[in-house]
């Protein structure tokens, strides 16, 4: 492959200068197992799929320090106030059913914080309930290391924990929805900035110099409400009925999935501004979008600091809470890997597909944000579930043609898994960014690389236009909303008379630099190809494939 910018030589000596150690690990979050919110059982096959993946993940070489919980495991449906035996023995068992999930797991160190739905009318009062249920849990699953990452009164070792430079950091926001109520949220102040009071002490703490903090409820807009439409009359009223509810606490920030009083809300901004705290790690959502965990430019606030959007990231849940009547769905979980010398973050998700086996996909790159097929090859994957059924029928009936017709057909689609692998390096004055885009050929024809392209568009700091058209913006509710332009870096594109050629199984690296100015910190990368079509296979179909990434750089 040409390099566009510097020779071989030079990039393999900047590569060896820039080896680092990472700190890896994995996020899952809202499995709703107890609470009967979503398809119960098919909340536990995911999460069980999620022990398979991450067990293969760490077969291919991947090597998680510990697995965090990110709240909603649905606690609450086990609490019973006016019969303490029945409540116990419903812990018991629940906390059984669990640890049979778990303990297969590879990992053995899995960390454990409160959603909402770990408490009773998501009243912070009832916290004990979950302290309970994973004390059980740690009984139930005696090989593991399983951990209450809950900050605890009067236990300063609690909700902390160390690994090399990075210090990771329990916070219990479980009650920051406060039933999307101002009375309550007036009611649990004082809880909840207890509960910020042990974040910013655990911050305070001697020792390693990044922290990363863990949560269940994100202090960005809710896309529930985002994505509520106001010209119609059904969902205007929702939204209206929210923000009477909400009172004051909810005007300034209407689609917000906090509702808390100012002060809380000032406190927080406090400790995600601290140069400190490097990286944000939180759930809830249950929207079937995929491209809400993917990035936050769906956010329809342009309050909210910088901080909290530069250093947020959302995992999807495993439930199937609200996304039963989807066809595509955003379940999965998130992979994480922690540059140990720059605290940088890198992230992966890997998606649950309901009608796919639990067998993970070998050879996956641990450093992407985000990989998306096109609705085009979407389709693809969705006829593969129904191919066997496809075959057994057409032998059942003897129906040769429908054999001929149908599945030999299929076969013959291209078929590609896309990935990035991105490094940068600084001087005093310019970066160069180094993007590797993999290519495998995961179908059964030969596949011929046509039209392929990766650009760079710049997200932080915000550009003069995006931030002139926020500042401008009106109320989002009273207006429509419009797309904004990013500033465009660069775009490259590969020689499509070059001739690439995959064969099935097989995999190709193309590799695409440019040069950014130092003052950018965080970039938006995106990559596209397709195959070519050729001559000789007139029947042949031309498919895309796409895959974007948000890359900090700071």
């Amino acid at each position: 492959m040409k390099l566009r910018a510097l020779t071989v030589g030079a990039l393999a000596w900047l590569s060896c200068a820039a080896g680092f150690a990472e700190v890896n690990f994995v996020q899952v979050t809202d499995a709703h197992m107890f609470d009967g919110k979503g398809q119960v059982q098919e909340n536990e096959k995911a999460l069980r799929w999620c022990v398979t993946k991450i067990n293969a993940r760490m077969d291919g070489g991947a090597n998680y320090k510990f697995v965090v919980f990110t709240g909603d495991l649905g606690v609450e449906g086990l609490a019973d106030i006016s019969d303490q035996k029945a409540e116990q023995g419903a812990i018991h068992e629940a906390s059984r059913q669990l640890a049979e999930i778990i303990k297969d797991s590879k990992v053995k160190r899995w960390l454990f914080l409160p959603g909402n739905n770990d408490l009773v009318d998501e009243n912070p009062a009832t916290i004990g309930v979950f302290h309970n249920f994973v004390k059980v849990l740690q009984a139930q699953a005696s090989t593991m290391a399983v951990v209450d990452f809950c900050p605890m009164e009067n236990d300063p070792s609690s909700g902390i924990l160390a690994e090399g430079t990075c210090r990771f950091i329990g916070f219990n926001n479980a009650s920051f929805k406060s039933n999307d109520s101002g009375t309550n949220a007036a009611a649990f102040e004082a809880s909840q900035l207890k509960n910020l009071e042990e974040v910013r002490a655990r911050l305070a703490a001697p020792g390693p110099r990044y922290a990363y903090i863990f949560y269940h409820i994100p202090e960005i807009d809710d896309p529930y409400y985002a994505y509520l439409d106001p010209s119609k009359s059904e969902e205007r009223k929702k939204l209206k009925n929210r923000a009477n509810k909400r009172g004051e606490f909810g005007k300034e920030f209407p689609f917000s999935a906090w509702t808390v009083t100012p002060t809380v809300r000032t406190e927080w901004n406090r400790i995600v501004a601290n140069d400190r705290v490097k990286g944000l790690f939180a759930g809830h959502f249950h929207s079937s979008k995929r491209s809400i965990y993917e990035g936050l430019g769906w956010i329809r606030s342009s309050n909210y600091p910088s901080g909290s959007l530069m250093k947020l990231r959302v995992c999807p849940p495993v439930a199937s809470k609200n996304q039963e009547n989807d066809s595509i769905q955003a379940r999965g979980f998130q992979e994480i890997s922690i540059d140990s010398d720059s605290g940088e973050i890198k992230s992966k998700i890997f998606w649950y597909e309901k009608s796919s086996s639990a067998h993970p996909v070998k050879n996956e790159h641990p450093h992407c944000t985000s990989n998306r097929e096109t609705g085009v090859a979407k389709a693809h994957s969705i006829i593969e579930s129904v191919e066997s059924v496809g075959k057994t029928l057409a032998i059942l009936v003897g129906g040769w043609w429908t054999w001929l017709t149908f599945v030999r057909k299929r076969v013959k689609f291209p078929s590609a898994r896309v990935e990035h692998a991105i490094k940068h390096w600084a001087d005093e004055q310019l970066m160069l960014l180094h993007v590797t885009l993999r290519v495998t050929n995961t179908g059964n024809v030969l596949l011929p690389i046509g039209e392929c392209c990766t650009w760079v568009e710049q997200l932080t700091p915000l550009p003069d236009s995006v931030r002139n058209q926020m500042l401008a913006g009106k109320d989002p509710v009273e207006s429509s909303r419009t797309d904004i332009e990013w500033t465009l870096i660069a775009e490259r594109k590969l020689d499509p008379t070059a001739g690439y050629e995959i064969e099935p199984g097989e995999a190709e690296e193309f590799h695409f630099d440019f040069m950014i100015d130092q003052n950018v910190s965080r970039v938006l990368i995106y990559s596209y190809l397709e195959n070519k079509k050729k001559r000789r296979w007139p029947t042949t179909k031309t498919i895309g494939w796409n895959i974007s990434t948000i890359y900090d750089m700071a």
